[in-house]
């Protein structure tokens, strides 16, 4: 290590940490000529400075902790970009029963659209099946039902049938990452205040 840069790091250790001062002080009155001395304080002073070291990680790494606990749930996220980009939210929970068929479908193209771009700028959505709806295809055996769900005339010997769904799945996950203050973890969105 650079000895400069060794001194520095000690003069400041020394000015801001009470046991680093008191064990610079019993090294600088050491003998030079008493080695049995000088090595004891040298020990005490690299077990100090590794217990400090270990301390100082240990914080480091519980703040990185508390950081992730504090973080939106991804739920929340999602949420607040669609109210942010396509006020999904506001439209979902609007009672549409004062509104003829003709504004629901205005105001709900324009959720649908922006809804659409925000799904699939964060997950990339492809259909799960890659044969089109109404085509038959083999069903494995046994059918996994994350990937496939059975309907109608069910029995275990079933081994054919046909799409009626392709269903969806995502190519990327790229929700963004909030970093906000604790209390505000719940927050969808912000008040907004026209001045």
């Amino acid at each position: 290590m650079n000895t400069i840069f060794l001194a520095i790091k000690v003069f400041f250790k020394i000015i801001f940490d009470r046991s680093a001062a008191e064990m610079a002080v019993r090294i600088m009155n050491t003998k030079l000529d008493d080695k049995k001395a000088a090595d004891k304080i040298s020990i005490e002073a690299g077990e100090t400075f590794s217990k400090e070291n270990e301390r100082s990680e240990k914080k480091i790494a519980g703040e990185s902790i508390k950081k992730i606990v504090s973080l939106k749930s991804e739920a929340v996220i999602l949420l607040s970009a669609l109210q942010r980009e396509a006020r999904f939210i506001d439209f979902m929970k609007e009672s549409l029963d004062s509104f003829t068929d003709a504004q629901i479908g205005s105001a709900a193209r324009s959720v649908h659209r922006e809804s659409a771009k925000t799904l699939e700028r964060f997950f990339s959505i492809k259909e799960l099946a890659e044969n089109s709806e109404g085509t038959e295809i083999e069903i494995p055996q046994p059918a996994d039902p994350d990937r496939y769900s059975l309907t109608g005339n069910v029995t275990s010997s079933a081994r054919k049938g046909k799409i009626r769904h392709c269903g969806w799945k995502i190519t990327k996950c790229d929700l963004p990452v909030w970093n906000g203050e604790e209390k505000n973890k719940e927050i969808i969105s912000p008040i907004e205040i026209e001045i």
